[in-house]
């Protein structure tokens, strides 16, 4: 395990969390079934890092989710089972960037009997859009959402 995930994990406290066994006595919490303690601000920092690790990954997915403004075609990578050539086209919505994925076959190879998927988070519209035109993967911005520029940080 990595420094940063040290620093914002202890084991022993989601245990004893998760099952229940601990009390909360003062300013402590006791950990009865390993005959431990831990203060409430030894707490209060664990819980505070782990919270700022979690917005800092938070906010890199979003940048990177956001710096797509047009759809790409990427490797299949481990996910193609064996194809090293398979690649997959990035689906995106205008204005909010990378919304899911899609295969990147040509008609040709979806006539042939290419096997065709999509995993997306979708709006029913947008799901009905990709089922008539199998080739699109570049969505219409959302009514009522405004356009954003990933390297803009006030949209954050």
């Amino acid at each position: 395990m990595g420094l940063s995930l040290r620093q914002i994990w202890d084991r022993e406290l989601r245990n004893a969390i998760f099952h229940s066994d601990y009390s909360i006595h003062g300013a402590e919490i006791r950990l009865p079934g390993l005959g431990q303690v831990r203060s409430l601000e030894a707490v209060a920092a664990l819980t505070g890092r782990a919270s700022a690790y979690h917005d800092g990954v938070l906010g890199a997915r979003r940048y990177h989710l956001e710096s797509y403004t047009e759809p790409k075609r990427v490797r299949a990578g481990s996910i193609s089972r064996g194809n090293s050539d398979e690649e997959l086209l990035i689906i995106v919505r205008e204005g909010e960037g990378a919304v899911g994925l899609k295969d990147a076959l040509t008609a040709e190879e979806r006539a042939a009997g290419g096997i065709t998927f999509r995993y997306a988070k979708l709006y029913p519209d947008e799901s009905r859009l990709l089922d008539a035109d199998p080739d699109l993967a570049l969505l219409p911005g959302r009514p009522g959402q405004s356009a954003r520029s990933p390297a803009d940080p006030s949209n954050r």
